[in-house]
């Protein structure tokens, strides 16, 4: 029965040819919703204002510069997540120059480091004194390879900005903004459809399925409609070069319940390079599907019992003293306190923060590198509601992860492979990971650009090395952490 209702599904959703689409990178391009996702930067006055006068829709937007730099830009755009180095992309604008008579007015894409600095920009678009005033005029950018411009390799996120500059600030002019758009060029729109075929369709088979090769028998019938289909296995999902938006419309999933962690981040691209996604049956992965030796585990399948914990630093919870604080030269000292609690001690850091905090522990490695979950319990006030967890090796690398918090203790075991690199040069390529046995230390803290600046306070207690069935090195980053 089950199988005849997915059956008919299927045939009932796909009853119409899919519709390959150029996915614009840029969020309310038309300005339809206002300026919402555009934002002027902090240290400049603001010179936008919505207009009715568009080019198409309703809506387009005034530049109106008074003696003074200004302008709007989007939202951060990521190499890998949002853009593929290796792909070219165009981008471009409809503008109209109502006249500059000081300065000069472009289109730019900036690319930046992690730490906000611009490693270089591009400038398109122009428009000076000598521009004349006219109607609207599209500007188009190429960028990628086989295009005049490259980003760097080092870029950490891109983004897109129509603004006026003049060396000494005094920006005198009015330009009319409308239909931006940031695609990917020979995308899955551009690719030839085979005749007959209404459309690429990829099926993924669940390998822990109780319901036999349903995946295969729903191929098969796509494929008597007029479809492409390919059955892809839980390892195809991890893969970019198999998941991918140039080879299929549209990915089906005929078993909600469950996904591959390590597939999260290549669904993603797939997505924004503007293929669908189609979820069957229980919606939300609502479990989390693990590589291991013995192929694909949920994590309750993967629990160890009992659980082989080994403290971090055996001494955290006896001794204050133990722990470091890292903190920016300018900040006010934080109070680090242990505090009773049952039958344990928690350590608490209350902070006036301005930049950033953190309470470092000397770590001991695990007795081997399966022990590659760090395990803890935290908790935050009602003004703290993330920690940043970091781990070092003893070559001082930095690796990264986000945890939310609550008001009440929480266990968190976060495996080491889930880790980010962090602003260290050669190290966070690809296959690279945090090495438990070259651990060096534990830090928990917050930046203001996490939490916000003020009176943030959290406690912290149990710090250990868990054992755990997926390798150090098993690929589950997923850039959610």
């Amino acid at each position: 029965m089950k199988r005849l209702a997915t059956l008919l599904c299927v045939a009932m959703l796909l009853s119409q040819p899919l519709e390959a689409v150029a996915v614009n990178l840029i969020r309310n391009p038309g300005f339809e919703a206002g300026l919402a996702s555009w934002h002027s930067r902090a240290n400049e006055p603001s010179c936008a204002s919505v207009d009715v006068s568009a080019h198409s829709g309703k809506s387009c937007v005034r530049l109106k510069a008074i003696a003074s730099n200004c302008g709007i830009q989007t939202s951060p755009l990521y190499p890998g997540l949002d853009i593929q180095l290796d792909r070219t992309y165009a981008l471009s604008a409809f503008v109209k120059n109502n006249g500059v008579r000081q300065g000069q007015f472009g289109i730019r894409l900036y690319c930046n480091d992690a730490e906000e600095r611009c490693i270089v920009m591009k400038s398109f678009g122009e428009i000076t004194a000598q521009t004349p005033a006219g109607g609207w005029q599209k500007h188009t950018f190429r960028f990628g390879p086989g295009a005049d411009f490259q980003v760097p390799r080092e870029t950490d996120h891109v983004f897109v900005r129509a603004s006026f500059y003049r060396k000494d600030g005094d920006c005198e002019g009015e330009v009319m903004l409308d239909d931006f758009e940031l695609v990917r060029e020979n995308a899955k729109a551009a690719r030839p459809v085979q005749d007959g075929e209404k459309g690429a369709v990829a099926v993924w088979r669940l390998e822990k399925a109780t319901s036999g090769p349903l995946a295969e028998v729903v191929a098969g019938r796509l494929r008597e409609r007029g479809y492409a289909a390919t059955v892809l296995s839980t390892n195809d999902l991890t893969d970019d070069e198999k998941l991918s938006a140039d080879l299929f419309d549209l990915l089906l999933v005929l078993d909600g319940s469950a996904y591959p962690v390590p597939g999260k981040m290549p669904l993603l691209r797939f997505l924004r390079g503007g293929g669908s996604l189609l979820v069957l049956g229980r919606p939300g992965a609502q479990a989390e599907l693990y590589p291991t030796a013995g192929g694909w585990a949920t994590e309750a399948e993967l629990a160890v019992t009992p659980h082989a914990d080994v403290p971090v630093n055996i001494a955290a919870g006896r001794d204050a003293d133990v722990w470091k604080l890292n903190m920016d030269a300018k900040e006010s000292k934080p109070s680090l306190e242990l505090i009773a609690d049952g039958d344990t001690r928690s350590l608490q850091m209350r902070s006036q923060l301005t930049a950033f905090q953190y309470a470092t522990l000397d770590a001991t490695p695990p007795p081997d590198t399966s022990f590659c979950i760090l395990r803890f319990f935290a908790k935050g006030d009602a003004r703290t509601p993330y920690l940043a967890v970091e781990l070092n090796e003893k070559d001082k690398s930095r690796w990264k992860a986000v945890v939310p918090l609550s008001t009440s203790w929480q266990e968190y075991s976060l495996h080491t492979a889930r880790f980010i690199s962090y602003a260290t040069e050669g190290r966070g390529g690809d296959g690279d990971h945090f090495h438990v046995e070259r651990a060096a230390q534990v830090s928990f803290g917050y930046p203001s650009s996490l939490v916000g600046k003020g009176e943030r306070s959290f406690s912290i207690r149990d710090v250990c090395w868990r054992k755990s069935r997926v390798a150090q090195d098993a690929p589950i980053r997923d850039g959610f952490v």
